[in-house]
């Protein structure tokens, strides 16, 4: 090939690369893969803290797969305890797999000093992994995968939030009913001219209970309440189901 070709294919190497989109650097998102909370096999606790898989029952759980030697996995180990605070009593249970083998001792003080409440074991398998960490899984309250993936990027948090709804809703279809009140919510007065707002629930002999506005049932004695209150009370509770 004659010398003088050769910067011309220079050239048009360039301009076929500048028109050729370029692949994005950041991978597509995959389709959660089938799996359950039980296939997942955790090491010894590191960190002394409470640990059984059976309290895992009817929560959201999530694992989150770290390292020590990570140092994206330290910059977010402040963000799990955020989520542990906020979602603990709403049904949320985290588990740390720390995976690069560390030391013991070097492990808990770091997670002393981020004052880590959820346990971490040492070592562990999921059945979705990665070769990066952070790595983290989120099971619903089912026990299926509903997400995995870098807890840093989005849809982590978004995951778990919705994962937490099902668990919220569950919870509110198990209350028992309310039983109705006899007398609806109203004002009354006492002996003294102390008045109070609250439904009467049934009488109880010589006590009412109300029902008050942040739904808690108090006795009252009826003796204690104005002439007219009182009359109001024995009426109702000649009604059925007044005791």
């Amino acid at each position: 090939m004659a010398a003088w070709l050769n910067p011309f294919f220079g050239i048009l190497a360039t301009l076929i690369l500048s028109i050729v989109p370029a692949r994005p650097l950041v991978a597509q998102e995959e389709a959660v893969p089938l799996a359950q909370l039980s296939e997942v096999r955790f090491g010894p606790v590191l960190n002394k803290r409470p640990f059984d898989t059976k309290d895992f029952t009817g929560k959201v759980v999530v694992v989150d797969r770290w390292g020590i030697n990570s140092v994206a996995c330290k910059n977010f180990m402040p963000e799990l305890v955020k989520l542990h605070r906020r979602y603990s009593k709403k049904g949320l249970a985290i588990v740390g797999i720390e995976v690069q083998s560390g030391p013991w001792n070097q492990v808990n003080e770091f997670l002393d000093d981020e004052r880590v409440e959820f346990p971490v074991v040492s070592g562990g398998t999921t059945p979705a992994r990665s070769g990066f960490v952070p790595f983290a899984l989120v099971f619903g309250a089912d026990g299926n995968l509903d997400w995995a993936g870098n807890p840093t990027q989005d849809g982590f948090v978004d995951a778990i939030r919705d994962a937490l709804k099902e668990v919220e809703e569950e919870s509110d279809s198990l209350l028992p009913e309310e039983p109705a009140p006899i007398i609806a919510s109203r004002v009354w007065t006492n002996d003294e001219g102390q008045t109070i707002e609250a439904e009467v629930l049934r009488v109880e002999g010589d006590e009412v209970v109300f029902r008050m506005k942040d739904r808690n049932e108090v006795a009252y004695a009826i003796g204690r309440l104005s002439p007219r209150d009182q009359l109001v009370i024995r009426r109702a509770e000649r009604q059925p189901g007044a005791r």
